[in-house]
């Protein structure tokens, strides 16, 4: 984010969790959505989202930013703690319910208690029964090594089951808002 200029700049104030699959016109239809909707100033909205954080394409041989699954963990729950709530973005296809980061993401969020907006390019049709089926065992990542560490932080926490369960229930919430 270093070629953003110096008035555009400012603390976080919202994790975003999305998937790198999510076309532009609904990445940018939901944040005008939010907005409107929330009445949200967007000159007062600082995001935190990967895609301008983290280089993808600039990866050690490794394939994963991260050395193990207790960094994975703790640099994670730095980001969402910063910025103290999350928007998920939903795209017309709820990729999100499939992808381990989007899931681990929210499970993080819920973990720590902190708030969650949904943000829909469009219609919530459908949205319900997609989140009822979550499951973090059949949750993939690009990379086989941050799902691998994904796996572990979970299993070592709460467990599938556990993290399913709270993960469905805290965005089966936000639809109803």
């Amino acid at each position: 984010v270093d070629a953003v200029e110096e008035h555009h700049k400012g603390k976080v104030s919202h994790f975003v969790s999305w998937c790198w699959a999510c076309r532009l016109n609904d990445f940018i239809g939901a944040l005008r959505a939010w907005t409107k909707g929330d009445r949200i100033d967007a000159g007062e909205a600082y995001l935190w989202i990967c895609f301008f954080c983290d280089n993808q394409y600039r990866l050690p041989k490794s394939g994963t930013l991260f050395s193990s699954a207790n960094e994975l963990q703790r640099v994670l729950e730095s980001r969402l703690g910063r910025a103290g709530q999350m928007l998920v973005l939903v795209d017309a296809e709820t990729t999100c319910a499939k992808r381990a980061w989007c899931l681990f993401e929210v499970f993080t969020c819920v973990d720590k208690q902190l708030p969650i907006t949904i943000m829909l390019p469009a219609t919530r049709e459908g949205l319900q029964e997609t989140f009822s089926t979550i499951d973090l065992r059949t949750a993939r990542a690009t990379s086989t090594a941050d799902e691998d560490m994904i796996n572990e932080v979970v299993l070592i926490g709460a467990g599938f089951d556990a993290a399913n369960a709270r993960v469905r229930d805290r965005l089966l919430e936000c639809l109803k808002h």
